[in-house]
């Protein structure tokens, strides 16, 4: 384990995340286990929030998600650290056998996602007062795995609040993977996610993102003078 911020990150390998999530999903009782997918933005903004960092360091798995991370990490020596994005892992939990309420996204991108293994799925555009018959929705369907997407900082807010009373056995944000995985949104190709250039690929074709990638560099910043 090593810590980017002040805030832990858990170094392991794809192989022992997977291996870690069965065991989660294997177990008998519904125990909502909360997962991060731990990216330069959240954690930035939750090394300035309070309520925010208490919600990441409460989780039980802390899985670096961008190069950013990563390379802060490395920073420290963390050499065996090892990338797992949240869209991969999205992925990989389509590939299992699992029931999975999705939560979060625009209705029509939610439209688009038509595989099987769904069990439920609501938009993210709803109000505090409608939480009470969400949460008996996703209770009554009992999924193996809700993903929350509900951006950055308010989908891990929404979990660490709620994870208590939710019937299910993982509870994952995962940002964006949505609108990729319906097609709705492009992933940067193979070359720029080797070179670990994804974010500025992101920002190419959708420039109003500038205002949230200068958090990049703030949490860049912040890195090298918490290293000095």
């Amino acid at each position: 384990m090593a810590k980017a911020l002040g805030l832990q990150i858990d170094i392991l390998s794809r192989h022992a995340v997977e291996r870690r999530l069965r065991q989660y999903f294997k177990a008998k009782s519904f125990t909502s286990h909360f997962i991060v997918t731990a990216n330069a933005e959240l954690y930035y903004q939750a090394s300035r929030d309070p309520v925010l960092k208490r919600a990441v360091e409460g989780a039980d798995l802390r899985l670096p998600d961008s190069a950013g991370v990563l390379w802060a990490l490395r920073r420290q020596g963390a050499r065996r650290a090892e990338l797992y994005p949240g869209v991969e892992l999205t992925q990989w939990l389509f590939g299992q056998d699992l029931r999975i309420y999705v939560l979060g996204a625009r209705p029509e991108i939610l439209s688009r996602l038509a595989d099987r293994h769904i069990a439920g799925r609501h938009h993210g555009f709803f109000t505090p007062a409608e939480e009470s018959r969400l949460i008996s929705e996703i209770n009554r369907l009992k999924p193996d795995v809700v993903l929350v997407a509900l951006g950055s900082g308010r989908q891990e807010l929404w979990i660490a609040k709620h994870r208590g009373r939710l019937k299910t056995k993982v509870v994952i944000g995962v940002g964006g993977a949505i609108d990729v995985l319906s097609g709705a949104k492009r992933r940067a190709p193979y070359i720029w996610r080797k070179w670990r250039l994804e974010w500025f690929y992101r920002l190419l074709r959708e420039p109003w993102r500038i205002k949230r990638q200068i958090n990049l560099l703030r949490f860049a910043l912040a890195v090298l003078l918490e290293r000095k």
